[in-house]
């Protein structure tokens, strides 16, 4: 098998598509934001991988901390992704 210099274009088609394919591996795995209110998604702020986010967790992300209490719906100081989706923040689209 002869191999050939590639051309500039063609590494430059192929290091294009590589990096498509990592931004839509990386929206993939976090994901989009919190798709109603441009909050973090719960993928992002569950640093810990245990499903469950802890006030540990948010508390640098006071939006999401001022409606901790309201959304843990089972009062178990922690929120499941269920409860994070319930966030409902007034007066944003």
């Amino acid at each position: 098998m002869k191999f050939t210099k590639p051309n500039t274009l063609t590494m430059l088609a192929v290091s294009c598509a590589m990096l498509s394919a990592g931004t839509v591996y990386a929206e993939t795995r976090v994901g989009p934001k919190h798709s109603e209110h441009n909050l973090p998604t719960f993928v992002t702020l569950d640093t810990d991988k245990d499903g469950y986010l802890t006030i540990s967790e948010i508390k640098t992300h006071m939006e999401v901390m001022e409606h901790f209490s309201e959304v843990d719906a089972n009062k178990d100081h922690k929120l499941n992704e269920q409860e994070y989706a319930s966030i409902h923040i007034d007066g944003v689209e």
